[in-house]
């Protein structure tokens, strides 16, 4: 049984996640002719593949990162099996929901991440650093949807321009509808505003981006 390229990519996630934890180094596999004769691990990927269809936010690293920094014992190996569970899955809103507590200092990964992500968003929509709070695909503003399916940090919010008050303007249903009611937007712009090293880190990280996006938009113009 062959497997489909998403999969893969699950596949490629979660080898990642246990050798990065366990301070190995990590190589995307590409020959998966062992696993497709693997029947366990077929219905493994297959029962996470269905997770993700019907969770499409947790189609990411994060998920297959949740339990080695959730679980404090000495278990340093989580199977495919565990991550098709309905334990996988609470395991990965746990840590989402320590994410929001957690000082900004600890999500220094994360926030690299984000901003990855946003660079490699507006290269790919050809758009400079300065409209992406404002670039819609359809009719809800990309950068809301992102924040909602943990793509990016809640504390990305304050380094992006136009970002804090885009959220902070959104009328309290509609906030909470994307959000929840657990979010406290004044109390996580405290915490960022408290961290000297996260506002530099984040000032370093978009002055990065800004100019990488300036250049490429310049290369397309001499196209």
């Amino acid at each position: 049984m062959s497997l489909t390229e998403n999969q893969k990519q699950i596949y490629n996630l979660y080898l990642r996640a246990f050798r990065i934890n366990n301070n190995q180094p990590f190589r995307a596999k590409k020959d998966f002719s062992d696993i497709e004769k693997d029947v366990e691990k077929l219905t493994s990927l297959s029962k996470i593949e269905k997770v993700f269809q019907r969770y499409p936010a947790f189609f990411n690293k994060t998920f297959f990162d949740a339990p080695y920094k959730i679980y404090n014992d000495d278990k340093k190996f989580f199977s495919l099996k565990f991550y098709g569970s309905q334990k996988g899955i609470s395991t990965c809103i746990a840590f989402y929901k320590t994410l929001l507590q957690s000082n900004p200092e600890e999500q220094f990964d994360f926030i690299k991440d984000s901003y990855k992500f946003i660079a490699k968003f507006c290269e790919d929509k050809k758009i400079p650093l300065e409209r992406y709070t404002t670039h819609c695909s359809v009719s809800q503003n990309d950068c809301l949807i992102h924040l909602k399916e943990h793509k990016i940090s809640w504390y990305s919010v304050f380094g992006i321009p136009s970002f804090f008050e885009l959220l902070n303007n959104l009328p309290k249903d509609e906030f909470e509808l994307y959000y929840g009611s657990d979010v406290d937007l004044n109390y996580l712009l405290n915490k960022y505003r408290g961290s000297f090293k996260t506002q530099e880190y984040s000032s370093e990280l978009k002055k990065k981006i800004s100019a990488y996006l300036q250049k490429k938009l310049a290369e397309n113009k001499n196209l």
